[in-house]
């Protein structure tokens, strides 16, 4: 499986950028997919995913905090 990963920040035209590299190199484009499916399948809203997402802890950890079950 081939995957690109885009970082930009905000008004760096990412939103517009990452679509077209995407239909330019025949991949799907994926943007905030996995934490909307973690959502649904917890019962929880997108935002609540995305809150807990897998970054590092302030003690270093990585895994975010669990989410309970909605």
């Amino acid at each position: 499986m081939r995957l690109v990963t885009i970082s930009a920040q905000y008004g760096a035209g990412g939103s517009s950028i990452a679509p077209a590299v995407a239909r330019a190199l025949g991949l799907p484009f994926v943007d905030r997919a996995i934490p909307v499916q973690v959502a649904r399948e917890l019962g929880v809203s997108t935002e609540e995913s995305l809150a807990r997402d897998d970054r590092p802890r302030p003690d270093g950890c990585r895994g975010g905090s669990p989410v309970p079950p909605g």
